[in-house]
């Protein structure tokens, strides 16, 4: 569950857990939204959440990674102001935990080695993140490549006719 892996006390996870509001989803409901401010952190508890992002202007949003049950999100724009990365949709109806900056900031001012930890996981995950999104656009561009050839071929044979 949230933090185990970060090696928190007992006490500092019954703290943490007496602190968090529950919200609950429904399937295909936005849980967070790219480019909104965030001053909260979640722990998903039960179902699934897709990690969408729009990888160019004119494509719909695509799913670049899935949450699981005991996986946190949200982190970065609660520890540093910065703007949602993502947008997280609920793919099933879901039970999250949401942690407010300022519990989360409490927890870290007392182990600071805590912001680590999280930032080491944060990275893993953009890094998976990118590399999800690298190989969606590399498939979009085959696709558009395919279609565009199919395109021309049709206008050269219709221009020799």
């Amino acid at each position: 569950m949230l933090f185990r892996s970060q090696g928190l006390t007992s006490a500092e996870y019954a703290t943490l857990a007496a602190a968090m509001r529950e919200r609950l989803y429904k399937a295909g409901e936005a849980v967070i939204t790219r480019g909104e401010s965030g001053d909260s952190m979640f722990v998903l508890s039960e179902g699934l959440l897709d990690v969408m992002l729009e990888l160019t202007p004119e494509q719909p949003a695509t799913r670049v990674a899935r949450i699981q049950a005991g996986n946190f999100f949200g982190e970065m724009s609660a520890l540093t102001g910065e703007p949602r990365s993502a947008t997280i949709v609920a793919a099933t109806d879901a039970l999250a935990f949401e942690i407010s900056k300022e519990n989360l900031s409490a927890l870290i001012d007392a182990r600071p080695a805590l912001a680590e930890s999280i930032a080491r996981t944060v990275t893993a995950r953009k890094l998976r993140n990118s590399a999800a999104a690298a190989d969606a656009t590399n498939v979009t561009t085959v696709a558009e490549a395919r279609s565009l050839t199919e395109q021309l071929v049709g206008k050269i044979g219709r221009a020799h006719v």
